[in-house]
């Protein structure tokens, strides 16, 4: 999980914060999410992964990360779409890779999450780099 976080530049702490335990059931979300981004799998479906209820695995999740299953899984999204645009890949080719129906859709959620489109954010990275 570590990986994630390395390769991403210094980010405003309030929007990247993906807080991770070492909880197995977390763990093994966290490996499989960033192994297959584009496979999204709710809050049901993952319950049905562990045998546990959709109500348990939601506690589970806002105990050991404060933050909601959707929230949290929607912040995991952000991280590696970060990770992928940073490596070079189009908003377009990001978008597909994360499982987003249509560009537009992937752009939205990208704005509502670090307040700006992902192309105005990689220009801005690459314009403090520089």
């Amino acid at each position: 999980m570590q990986v994630l976080f390395d390769e991403l530049p210094r980010q405003p702490q309030e929007h990247l914060q993906l807080p991770v335990s070492n909880h197995p059931k977390i763990r093994q979300m966290v490996t499989m999410m960033a192994e297959d981004p584009a496979r999204w799998q709710t809050l049901s479906q993952w319950a049905a992964v562990f045998a546990m209820s959709e109500r348990n695995l939601a506690r589970l999740v806002v105990r050991e990360t404060g933050l909601s299953f959707r929230r949290w899984r929607h912040q995991l999204q952000l991280i590696l779409a970060l990770q992928l645009l940073i490596r070079g890949q189009t908003v377009q080719q990001t978008a597909q890779a994360l499982g987003y129906d249509s560009t537009t859709a992937f752009i939205t959620m990208f704005k509502k999450g670090l307040g700006q489109t992902p192309g105005r954010y990689h220009g801005s990275l690459a314009t403090t780099s520089q």
